[in-house]
């Protein structure tokens, strides 16, 4: 069984990937998105020097018509990192977080010119930690026990408003109690927003000639079912090898074969392999954001919130990944932007998601970091049958 720690970028690369110039359209790419499940692009020039990277959610979550827009539109507006063959995986993995990337280029210089290897992508590294001895960890460690659920008859204005309130991109739906489905926010992108693109905004022509409001569309029109799933008990392992077998992004962990227990994404995957890394502190806290820099976000005094929250539940939390987000939405009407704060803390108790919205980003982080605690203060006294007077003092006074 190999060493998750002697592995390199080179050992799990790709090397079959999709070079596109940046003056091709978009929508030729977006074709070869939904055909051939490419996982991202790498765009070069006429020389084959390396210009960026990008998914297909990249291209989706862009307000362009990908019938006239071009390849260079639709790249990150925040640069991506690239990654030599030789690079430690677990540094790789620890840049994809940090970036908010799924993929990162591979890149080798040659005559002095920057040239693309290959690419690495998330469920590959996932793939390569479950035939490790990481693969044998208990899936319930990594996994959203909380799991938000969502009925078949629901819309898909509703599901939206569910995913942006609670920060999760990964739906379950249910029927009768029975999980059937499962929705996440690139169906939705790829089903219902994009087809609007160079289109009447205002809804869908139905066949009598009256409007469907595409928003209003019941989520069983279109979620995947049915789901793949495993029992509890299951291991990273098994995870790992049906994300990578059937090329999804979630798999729901079931309680007696039907009413979803809990759900791990990729992303939760990846967040034990960063805390492997023998010189990260105990308590990890990744920043990213198209819109403002770290410096910008220490500048607003919004970290003083996530470090008193980690100062009083750091000894329960250790080791624990903590996540932050930030978006920001212009108003010209107001002196300061809405930002949006979205929050993954990832430790031996469980994941955790929380979001804020607020005027500022201090204002935003401190919502999201009190939905935040309020979750891991409930699991922390779910586990706890006998609390002690500290325990009551704490969180009672």
């Amino acid at each position: 069984m190999p060493d998750l720690f002697d592995l390199t970028v080179s050992d799990v690369m790709r090397t079959d990937f999709q070079s596109v110039r940046p003056d091709e359209r978009a929508s030729q790419i977006l074709s070869a998105f939904a055909k051939d499940r490419e996982p991202a692009v790498v765009v070069t020039d006429d020389k084959g020097r390396y210009l960026g990277i990008a998914s297909e959610r990249d291209y989706l979550r862009t307000q362009l018509d990908p019938g006239k827009a071009r390849v260079s539109n639709g790249l990150p507006e925040h640069e991506i990192p690239t990654v030599h063959p030789d690079d430690d995986l677990i540094e790789a993995v620890r840049l994809i977080l940090d970036s908010n990337a799924r993929s990162l280029a591979v890149v080798q210089k040659e005559d002095n010119v920057h040239r693309v290897q290959g690419i690495l992508v998330r469920e590959d590294i996932i793939h390569a930690a479950g035939q490790t001895s990481l693969g044998d960890r208990d899936l319930a460690d990594d996994m959203t026990q909380d799991v938000i659920l969502a009925n078949a008859d629901d819309s898909v204005a509703k599901a939206l408003s569910m995913m942006r309130t609670d920060g999760f991109s990964h739906l379950p739906i249910v029927e009768d109690g029975r999980l059937v489905g499962i929705v996440t926010v690139h169906d939705i992108l790829r089903q219902v927003i994009q087809p609007l693109r160079g289109s009447d905004r205002g809804g869908w022509k139905t066949g009598s000639g009256e409007k469907d409001r595409p928003l209003g569309i019941p989520l069983k029109s279109i979620m995947s079912s049915p789901v793949v799933n495993v029992p509890r008990g299951s291991t990273y392992r098994d995870a790992s090898e049906l994300m990578h077998e059937k090329t999804i992004g979630s798999v729901v962990i079931t309680k007696d074969g039907e009413f979803p227990y809990g759900i791990v994404t990729r992303r939760d995957l990846l967040n034990p392999i960063r805390l492997l890394d023998p010189d990260v502190p105990q308590i990890v806290v990744h920043f990213s954001s198209k819109d403002t820099s770290r410096d910008g976000y220490e500048s607003s005094g919004a970290p003083e919130e996530v470090r008193e929250f980690m100062r009083r539940y750091q000894k329960r939390l250790e080791p624990a990944l903590l996540q932050i987000h930030a978006k920001r939405h212009k108003d010209k009407n107001r002196k300061r932007d809405l930002w949006h704060i979205r929050t993954n803390l990832s430790s031996d108790m469980g994941n955790f998601y929380a979001v804020g919205e607020g005027w500022g980003m201090k204002h935003a982080t401190r919502l999201a970091v009190d939905r935040l605690e309020r979750k891991v203060r409930r699991v922390k006294e779910e586990n706890l049958s006998n609390p002690s007077r500290e325990f009551i003092e704490e969180n009672l006074y």
